[in-house]
């Protein structure tokens, strides 16, 4: 399991959980609801203007 918490404010849940596979599993870029088009279903922002991997 994968234990994890968005970078972004949300009103819903600070914390989710997911399993590992499901948390590194690739997407179709073409879904509906893959919007930003990426490959994987949680990938680095390279826009971002704060490293939260550090």
């Amino acid at each position: 399991m994968v234990v994890y918490r968005p970078i972004y404010d949300r009103n819903d849940s600070m914390v989710w959980v997911r399993r590992e596979e499901m948390f590194l599993e690739e997407i179709d870029k073409n879904r509906k609801d893959n919007v930003t088009g990426q490959k994987y279903r949680f990938e680095l922002d390279e826009t971002l203007e704060k490293d939260y991997t550090k």
